[in-house]
């Protein structure tokens, strides 16, 4: 099984790649990759998954699995594993956001059983 670091910096493989984070939900840093890293990237995930279960939960609506965000210069894919961890990757290209959330998606499959052993 590979480990934890070793599947964020798989990363590196998607076209405009620029960093990756895991977090637990309450913004504890698991590990990161490239641009996103340290205690503010793990932070600045949690912060992102609550502000947007909070605005569905306004809105009746049931809680989000994945988020999808452009910014100028950016996208930002997010998802949430296991309901105690979240993954968020960005990316500075924003014609490859199927990839960024292709690649964030075969992460989380291989972050699963590591997951579980924790």
């Amino acid at each position: 099984m590979p480990e934890i670091q070793d599947i964020l910096d798989q990363i590196t493989e998607c076209p405009g790649n620029a960093g990756a984070v895991l977090a637990t939900a309450d913004g504890l840093l698991m590990a990161s990759a490239g641009a996103l890293h340290g205690d503010v990237a793990a932070a600045a995930a949690a912060s992102l998954a609550l502000a947007g279960q909070e605005a569905l939960a306004a809105l009746g609506e049931r809680p989000w699995a994945e988020q999808l965000i452009w910014s100028d210069t950016q996208v930002w894919y997010q998802t949430q594993l296991r309901g105690t961890h979240v993954l968020l990757l960005v990316s500075d290209d924003h014609g490859h956001a199927g990839a960024l959330r292709w690649t964030a998606r075969r992460m989380a499959q291989q972050l699963e059983p590591s997951l579980l052993q924790l």
